[in-house]
């Protein structure tokens, strides 16, 4: 990594830290990480999770169809809105499984707590997103 990246690592791992979204790790497992220019010209932190997204087993979730959800809406006179900002940060990670998604750094092994690491590379993060979607529109909004 170049100098400026390391810097930008050291700054995005002590956040991440302090929010409580990684912890330090001692698993023997550990993708490496990079980082990926965004559009503004900040840097954005990527794992490298390919070597263990080739020996995971495959889960399916259906995305739904827009007509689908449009033809729900028919007829209703109420709305629910609900903005899940950062709900990869609200999904916890189950405990048992949190070693195998750990990220080597210069600065040492993290392992995530929240489901982010799926946003960056794990295979499964839109599944879990929207089956806990799902469950929030199921619960709350069709309660309504």
């Amino acid at each position: 990594m170049a100098p400026l990246e390391l810097k930008e690592l050291k700054v995005q791992l002590q956040k991440l830290t302090d929010k409580g979204f990684v912890r330090p790790s001692y698993s023997p497992w550990g993708a490496p990480v990079l980082f990926a220019k965004k559009i503004d010209g900040s840097m954005r932190l990527c794992i490298d999770y390919r070597q263990l997204n080739k020996v995971t087993v495959k889960k399916k979730y259906p995305l739904p169809r827009i007509d689908d959800l449009f033809d729900q809406l028919k007829g209703a006179t109420v709305f629910c809105k609900i903005d899940l900002r950062s709900s990869y940060y609200q999904l916890r990670v189950k405990e048992q499984d949190v070693l195998k998604i750990v990220f080597r750094t210069r600065y040492g092994h993290y392992e995530f707590l929240n489901v982010k690491a799926f946003a960056h590379g794990l295979i499964h993060g839109h599944v879990i997103a929207m089956c806990g979607t799902r469950d929030i529109d199921t619960g709350v909004c069709q309660a309504v």
